[in-house]
């Protein structure tokens, strides 16, 4: 549990941290570009992955259910996915604004 509520805090950090992009002149430039509408939802997805994966392991800690300790090994594959999705989108990120720092600021 502690590994997922630590997923969780990081996944929501990113996901503040993505909101101060847009008032900058790197925002404006993906903007320009289309390329910043998919970025909110798939940096908000990990968190709900993570919530509900603390949910599932909550109860599946007061269950002996052999359905509900697969529910949970398939949940925490999917908040194992989602976390490697969200570095990877941070890595396009980071590339996009390697980008926008090459091209001087501008186009």
């Amino acid at each position: 549990m502690l590994i997922v509520g630590i997923a969780l805090g990081i996944s929501a950090t990113v996901w503040v941290g993505f909101f101060a992009l847009p008032a900058s002149e790197f925002g404006a430039w993906l903007r320009k570009r289309n390329e910043s509408s998919p970025y909110p939802v798939a940096l908000a997805s990990p968190i709900f992955a993570d919530l509900l994966g603390l949910l599932v392991l909550l109860f599946a800690g007061c269950s002996a259910s052999s359905l509900l300790l697969r529910a949970t090994v398939f949940v925490l594959i999917y908040d194992l996915i989602n976390v490697v999705t969200m570095i990877r989108n941070v890595i396009g990120l980071i590339v996009l604004w390697e980008t926008f720092e090459q091209s001087g600021r501008s186009t």
